[in-house]
């Protein structure tokens, strides 16, 4: 009876169920491995900033040095005694009674490339003596045609019409090019002053070299524009340009040849 009714005896042990006890541990540990991913987010976000931190402090050492290599530069004047030479600014440069060294060069030129860090230095130890300079003869090709430039690189010196070229078989070591400079190109014959491009007569004839340039902007300008002239307009011009001077020419002699200003005068 106390069976039947289930007094005095204790309730059995239930276990529980494979699944069931899995999804138990799997409760168990979640939260576990949910913590141990938020203490390494944690920790790796201080990580970061660290990181940071530190490449912004190299970014700065970086600049400053550069900075300090470029104020360094300046101030030792390697660079800014080479004076860059135009066509626009080289007779203005030359004619006001400096002595100059002047290197024609082109950027592709190799002998050009090992030239330049003596040349740097040959502006250093002349300055105040003689003005040194450099010309980009594949740019100004006009007045490199004006020099009389036959190879790359080419180097002048000129002081007040005389106009003499450094043999390049003279060597291009910084000790020689001090001893041109400082009174060696006097031993030297200079061109001709009919030829010399800093003379009276080669600044009159770089007018001529400047024709050219002045008819290519013309002729740019006039046919800019929808209204712009037509090839065959321009050559029409200027045959009635050149006729026009002929003719006025023509009547200027035969007018003074042949007594015409006395018969009026008279």
């Amino acid at each position: 009876a106390a069976r039947a009714r289930g007094e005095g005896l204790e309730e059995p042990l239930r276990l529980p169920r494979p699944a069931a006890a899995a999804e138990v541990a799997l409760r168990c540990r979640a939260p576990r491995a949910e913590r141990r991913a938020e203490g390494r987010r944690v920790g790796a976000a201080p990580m970061a900033r660290a990181r940071h931190v530190l490449l912004g402090a190299l970014a700065v050492l970086c600049a400053g040095a550069a900075a300090a290599a470029t104020a360094g530069s300046k101030a030792s004047g390697g660079v800014d005694k080479v004076v860059d030479l135009k066509w626009d600014t080289f007779d203005d440069y030359i004619q006001d009674g400096s002595p100059w060294f002047v290197e024609v060069y082109a950027p592709w030129c190799t002998h050009c490339k090992a030239l330049e860090p003596t040349w740097r230095k040959l502006a250093e130890e002349l300055d105040g003596e003689v003005r040194v300079g450099r010309i980009d003869g594949a740019e100004e090709t006009i007045l490199a045609r004006r020099l009389g430039v036959q190879v790359f690189p080419s180097l002048y010196f000129m002081q007040e019409g005389r106009f003499v070229e450094y043999s390049s078989t003279a060597g291009r070591d910084l000790k020689k090019l001090l001893k041109f400079a400082r009174g060696g190109w006097q031993a030297e014959t200079p061109v001709p002053a009919w030829k010399a491009p800093n003379s009276a007569v080669g600044r009159v004839a770089s007018i001529f070299w400047q024709a050219p340039n002045a008819l290519g902007r013309i002729y740019r300008k006039l046919k800019a524009g929808e209204n712009g002239w037509s090839d065959h307009s321009l050559v029409a011009a200027a045959l009635v340009v050149a006729v026009g001077c002929g003719l006025f020419v023509i009547a200027l002699l035969d007018c003074v040849v042949s007594g015409g200003v006395k018969l009026r005068i008279d």
